[in-house]
């Protein structure tokens, strides 16, 4: 079974300085720097992804997507992620730029846990991303953006609930095609997973005995070591 590193890491809020994270995009560098504050117990995570790619879409707009992989062969929990950012190529109806709450971009934010089981926790929102473009490169500054989960199958712990989202994302542009890819992939794994769930309320609704869980999901277990070290 495929596994990855720690999710998340969570930080103190007294020193919010990330490391850059290296991505492997290209030849030239490009890095992640996120953080993600929860509402629900106002926890400072640090996220990290292993690759972008950034492209405009047919329709105008301007897409990113983030992706950390499973690793293979340690002793992770085998979650894999998604996060794209779509920059509106018109900002949403009365938006004022110099407005803190003005939103331009839309967030969606994937974790996928088990690929025999599918299963997954969504996270969708919006906020105000500055985007500047110079020789094919992107760099993006997320500015108060808000995620609120709004999916959550049972096997998938969420520790965060509704977040903030913020950082700087630097990736290579001129990879659209490569960002339909990774979102399709993302879509079919969705897909999978409402299927699952749907197939699963049938099962209990007709009162059939449902398979025994083997434990808490490896993400709950995950998330959960990381806070008693925090």
């Amino acid at each position: 079974m495929t596994h990855a590193p720690r999710l998340l890491r969570r930080i103190t809020t007294v020193s919010l300085a990330l490391p850059l994270v290296w991505l492997g995009v290209g030849c030239a560098p490009a890095s992640t720097n996120l953080t993600v504050t929860s509402l629900k117990n106002h926890q400072v995570y640090q996220q990290q992804f292993s690759r972008a790619y950034a492209g405009q879409s047919e329709q105008g707009d301007f897409d990113v997507v983030l992706v950390r992989d499973a690793s293979p062969g340690g002793a992770g929990t085998g979650v894999k992620q998604v996060m794209h950012i779509r920059i509106l190529w018109k900002p949403m109806r009365g938006t004022k730029l110099d407005h803190p709450t003005a939103t331009n971009a839309a967030i969606d934010w994937y974790v996928f846990g088990d690929t025999v089981r599918p299963e997954m926790i969504a996270y969708n929102g919006a906020g105000f991303v500055k985007l500047e473009k110079s020789g094919g490169i992107a760099k993006l500054e997320i500015r108060s953006a808000t995620l609120t989960p709004t999916t959550h199958d049972p096997g998938m712990a969420d520790p965060i609930g509704r977040a903030r989202l913020q950082g700087t994302v630097v990736a290579h542009t001129g990879q659209a095609e490569r960002v339909r890819e990774v979102l399709a992939e993302a879509r079919q794994v969705t897909t999978e997973a409402n299927a699952a769930r749907t197939a699963a309320a049938r099962q209990a609704s007709s009162r059939a005995p449902l398979e025994p869980r083997a434990g808490p999901s490896r993400l709950a277990a995950e998330l959960a070591e990381i806070k008693r070290g925090g």
